[in-house]
């Protein structure tokens, strides 16, 4: 199994950042692709795909993960269970609303593009992402579980 070291990451995520903001296609650097994702969905209904920085990010976006899913040979196809689809389609409506709604961006823009050019709304919203994440990992996750006694 492969394992991906996070300097390698921060570092490759940290140049397509600085390659973003300096090419001028994206006034943030990275973030702000929920555009690329509305512009593949108008492609099937106008048959025309167009070609820019949005596009292009969420292309790379696809094939990067699609790529290193198979180099670290966890390339699978997994099938959510019918009870979970209501769940994981609420999940991804309400991200896509607040990344449209939230002045700035969803989480890619406010934590890796705004925060470093020192955007006081984006440190609020990146707290408000974090602590709101946290608030929901143990309100699904963490509550369910039963205490594990200290004999175990």
């Amino acid at each position: 199994k492969i394992v991906w070291a996070p300097a390698a990451i921060g570092i490759g995520l940290a140049a397509a950042e600085m390659i973003a903001l300096v090419s001028g296609k994206s006034p943030a650097g990275l973030g702000g692709f929920i555009k690329g994702w509305g512009f593949y969905f108008k492609s099937l209904f106008t048959g025309q795909l167009p070609f820019g920085w949005d596009v292009t990010e969420v292309t790379g976006i696809l094939v990067g993960v699609f790529l290193a899913a198979v180099i670290a040979k966890e390339f699978r196809i997994i099938w959510p269970k019918p009870r979970q689809i209501p769940r994981l389609f609420l999940g991804g409506f309400f991200m896509g609303i607040g990344a449209v709604i939230a002045a700035g961006g969803c989480n890619v823009a406010h934590i890796i593009s705004h925060m470093p050019q020192l955007s006081v709304g984006s440190f609020v919203s990146g707290l408000t992402i974090i602590l709101t994440t946290a608030g929901l990992i143990h309100l699904i996750f963490v509550r369910k579980q039963k205490p594990v006694s200290p004999a175990d």
